[in-house]
């Protein structure tokens, strides 16, 4: 576990400091050193050291030269591997260091990025969050202050921290002789450096604003930004890009398509994306193209037209438009054309639909390749289509994937996208981006009261699976025979679902419960297992995993296909990496003989799903995703992520 060093500069900021040093001591982090440099203050801040003394690795009050001096005096002491200074009018937010911490440790960058919250007069003002992409700091981006930096792809100071090792190898001080840029020329010396940015979804830092601030007066710090951005290009003889586009507007309007509206997973998950848009001040429009309710689904024609559709959707006047699942609405695909040609629309990958004939998982099949047809083998199950239709439907797609400017894909997770591109469609573009979950619904509740409200065996261990026990894909038929093999004594096996009539489990205690759709009470259910499998062959992604985790329960999943990147093993869970009883039971004993590492595991989880998981996190993959198909740039919106503190609702 990294210590984690914490500078703060402070002088005559008696009224604020306090704040600041309890914010650091209140970190449920075992592993600080808080160093305090004030530049001899003559108000109330040694009064506050004195309070706090015991707190503090270091408390020196003496004059210097400055912010900037006292930051490279306190880095001069600091011994941590993780560094950072936080001014005395800001705060860590709460549990910020457990996240930051965890999110150096997995992805191994140089400089980890989180939301900051913006305060004014003790309220919430705003919040944001740096968009610079994951990986090289851009260097481009950090010197174009006009389409870049200034327009919104910046850092607030106290949301960064960053390795010793990028510090040292960036010089090892901020300059003094810069009095609001200094932490800007550090950026550009550690892109200069090569530094890797890890950007999070949670929160890191409070910044206040307040007028005796220094950066109040944004004429003054703009003016010696430019000034720096002048002197580099002289002195370093640096050739700049071609600057962007001065950004035009501050907000999208988003129309969101889906067959039925917000029902089952890819339904939830269509709803959590418009939420999530909606929270980044977009306005966000959302049709259904069914008034059917979706377990009253049958096979039919098709039910409206392109040109109805087209209609429905110019007069929300998108800039930009979602398709969710449309495979239950019956739209001859070949229709889209006018919807995709009068607004940028974009495709979400819940399956491989839009890459078939009519399937949507086609493994082991390969015709979607070389040409679906009417000899389909997997043509009795859902999505239907009519044999005769495959073979159109496939080649109407490929043409709407391949044109100009034409419908591009959002994938879910990495090897969807892979996926979706080896398909052999000429100009296919596909995009990842991150589903979005709702962790103020699914967090860890108390163990023992969960069961107790849900009737379910207070000691017991107790695992839980999902999905249909009898679906060829799903394999949840695996984890009862694995199970069986085990014999524990005190398992019971909570199981969503559809049921069927005289059930047989033999003797294992089996509660069936059928398809839960109220979130609450399915969190609860998650909250009271110890474990949660789900061994299925094929899945985009696997939203199930990620809902369980954020419920601090550990899971155990098949190394394969989306799966792979909703588990973190053996910080989140397991995988298997065979489909076969003695892998999976293997797993499950593992999980069973060791309490104390499903416990660990379950505050690691809960760590990440805040880090990489939440609404704010899924936005900023979204906003990514969006970038890359050339949304951002075509409507001239900033490289800029701001949250709202009330988010309008869908309408």
């Amino acid at each position: 576990m990294a210590l984690i060093s914490i500078v703060t500069p402070s002088f005559n900021q008696g009224c604020y400091i306090e704040e600041t040093i309890l914010s650091v001591a209140n970190q449920r982090y075992p592993r600080i050193e808080h160093i305090v440099m004030d530049g001899g203050s003559t108000d109330s801040t040694r009064d506050v050291f004195a309070r706090h003394k015991h707190r503090l690795a270091a408390a020196v009050s003496e004059k210097d030269r400055g912010q900037s001096h006292a930051i490279n005096k306190g880095m001069a002491l600091a011994t941590g591997e993780i560094l950072t200074w936080l001014n005395s009018d800001d705060m860590l937010a709460p549990d910020a260091l457990s996240g930051v911490a965890l999110a150096f440790h997995l992805n191994k960058p140089d400089l980890v990025a989180g939301i900051v919250r913006l305060r004014s007069e003790d309220k919430t003002a705003g919040f944001h969050l740096s968009s610079c992409e994951p990986g090289p700091l851009p260097l481009d981006d950090l010197l174009d202050l006009d389409g870049g930096w200034n327009a919104g792809q910046f850092f607030y100071q106290p949301e960064v921290m960053f390795t010793r090792d990028i510090f040292e190898r960036a010089g090892g001080r901020v300059r003094e002789d810069l009095y609001y840029s200094m932490d800007y020329d550090l950026w550009a010396r550690m892109a200069e450096a090569g530094a890797r940015v890890h950007v999070i979804g949670r929160e890191v830092a409070w910044f206040r604003l307040h007028e005796n601030q220094k950066t109040n007066v944004e004429a003054k710090f703009k003016a010696e930004l430019s000034k720096y951005v002048d002197d580099y290009r002289a002195t370093k003889n640096y050739q700049p890009r071609a600057p962007r586009p001065t950004p035009v507007r501050s907000q999208l309007r988003v129309t969101l398509v889906n067959d039925h509206g917000f029902h089952y997973g890819a339904g939830i998950a269509h709803r959590r994306m418009g939420e999530t848009l909606a929270l980044a001040g977009h306005e966000v429009t959302a049709l259904k193209l069914r008034s059917t309710p979706p377990d009253m689904i049958t096979r039919g024609g098709y039910d409206r037209s392109g040109a109805d559709l087209a209609a429905a959707v110019a007069s929300t006047n998108p800039d930009v438009v979602i398709l969710g699942n449309v495979h239950s609405a019956n739209i001859d695909p070949l229709q889209l054309t006018p919807l995709i040609t009068q607004s940028p629309t974009l495709a979400v990958l819940h399956d491989f639909w839009w890459v078939t004939g009519r399937c949507a998982y086609p493994n082991p099949c390969e015709k979607y390749l070389e040409g679906c047809n009417d000899t389909c083998p997997t043509a009795e199950e859902y999505p239907w289509t009519d044999l005769e239709k495959i073979a159109p439907a496939w080649e109407q797609k490929r043409r709407l994937l391949s044109l100009p400017n034409g419908l591009g894909l959002l994938g879910n997770s990495a090897w969807t996208c892979q996926t979706a591109r080896g398909a052999g469609i000429d100009g296919l573009r596909a995009e990842q981006f991150r589903l979005s979950f709702p962790l103020h619904t699914f967090q860890p509740r108390d163990r023992r009261t969960c069961r107790a409200a849900l009737a379910l065996p207070e000691d017991n261990f107790i695992v839980m699976v999902s999905g249909d026990l009898y679906a060829r894909r799903k394999k949840t038929q695996l984890v009862l025979d694995a199970l069986s093999t085990l014999d524990l004594p005190d398992l019971t096996v909570v199981s969503l679902g559809s049921k069927r009539d005289h059930e047989d489990f033999g003797n294992i205690d089996v509660r069936r419960l059928g398809f839960i759709a109220d979130p609450d009470r399915l969190a609860l259910y998650y909250s009271a297992a110890d474990l949660y499998i789900a061994p299925s062959a094929e899945e985009t992604f696997g939203q199930v995993f990620i809902e369980s985790i954020a419920c601090g329960t550990p899971v155990i999943g098949h190394r394969g296909s989306g799966m792979q990147e909703a588990i973190v093993e053996n910080v989140t869970g397991f995988f298997i990496d065979e489909l076969t009883v003695d892998a999976l039971a293997a797993a499950i004993a593992e999980m069973y003989r060791k309490p104390v590492l499903r416990g660990d595991m379950a505050a690691w989880g809960r760590l990440y799903v805040e880090n990489e998981w939440s609404a704010h996190a899924s936005y900023y993959h979204l906003f990514q995703a969006l970038r890359r198909h050339g949304v951002v740039e075509r409507t001239g919106l900033p490289r800029k992520i701001s949250f709202a503190v009330a988010p309008s609702p869908l309408s």
